[in-house]
């Protein structure tokens, strides 16, 4: 998959349980016929294309509370849920509802952006882009003895590069 279609595919969607055959990926019991199931979308291990990983919505948000940090998450159904669109109103304000202060207003450009990407740097001739500047940190680095200072020199150089 190429990195602009990575950026424009949904990683998640949502629908009314067409069969009642699937079982929620996290307690494993059936999902029934017409309630709302939400799926994460991941690469299909048995063949090409992806595979939904269907839940119940308590259980799908419920999921995150364990989730490592890197973790892509649902923060705006808007833009990141495929049927969000077909979803009735009912179950729109449910998954509002679960998201609570996790959610995200809904992007005017389009999609949102995939979490921890961060866009290109404008000047790969800025001063902060050289192999120098990398050398600079990491002698710096392992000139200081505290955990907490060499954190707060990666974190102060990540944040306002060498201006800072």
């Amino acid at each position: 998959m190429g990195e602009e279609e990575e950026k424009e595919m949904k990683w998640f969607s949502a629908e009314k349980a067409k069969t009642g055959r699937a079982s929620c990926k996290r307690c494993k019991e059936k999902i029934d016929v017409g309630s709302l199931r939400i799926a994460k979308l991941a690469p299909n291990p048995f063949g090409s294309g992806m595979m939904s990983n269907w839940h119940h919505p308590k259980c799908f948000f419920n999921s995150y509370l364990k989730a490592k940090a890197t973790t892509r998450r649902l923060r705006c159904p808007e833009d990141e849920l495929e049927g969000w669109d077909l979803l009735a109103e009912e179950h729109r304000v449910e998954i509002i509802a679960l998201l609570g202060d996790e959610r995200v207003a809904p992007s005017v450009d389009g999609p949102l952006a995939a979490p921890g990407k961060r866009p290109p740097p404008s000047n790969p001739d800025h001063k902060d882009h050289a192999f120098r500047e990398f050398r600079r940190i990491c002698a710096e680095i392992s000139n200081t003895s505290a955990y907490t200072e060499k954190t707060a020199i990666v974190k102060n150089f990540l944040e306002k590069g060498t201006d800072g």
